[in-house]
């Protein structure tokens, strides 16, 4: 089976746009792919879910309990062991997407777009 990872933006979106993120990778998957989706990997840190985020939280800031530079290294080695990377709407907002595109594509992934 092949594999695909999910881009597209977190930071600036409610729930971090996990909503997004759990509707493509259904989509994916119903189209046969394996799927890797940091929203999944986020959820993975100690339990991880937006959605029980206080009301007001903003969403522009790195969540607490989280290290960043973790989650780039995570990202990056997730793009580079799947085949291909899928990228949601609004991904050329994301300072984080256009880079896991500019890994996928230097490292000759295939690219679908939303």
């Amino acid at each position: 089976m092949r594999s695909i990872y999910i881009a597209g933006p977190m930071r600036g979106a409610e729930f971090y746009n996990f909503p997004a993120f759990d509707a493509a990778k259904e989509r994916l998957e119903k189209q046969g792919w394996e799927v890797v989706s940091p929203a999944d990997m986020d959820r993975s840190i100690d339990g991880f879910n937006p959605a029980q985020l206080p009301a007001g939280t903003d969403w522009q800031i790195f969540p607490g309990g989280v290290d960043f530079q973790e989650c780039v290294t995570r990202d990056i080695e997730a793009v580079r062991s799947c085949d291909a990377i899928f990228m949601l709407r609004g991904w050329e907002h994301s300072f984080g997407a256009i880079a896991e595109r500019a890994v996928a594509v230097w490292t000759g992934k295939e690219v679908v777009y939303e």
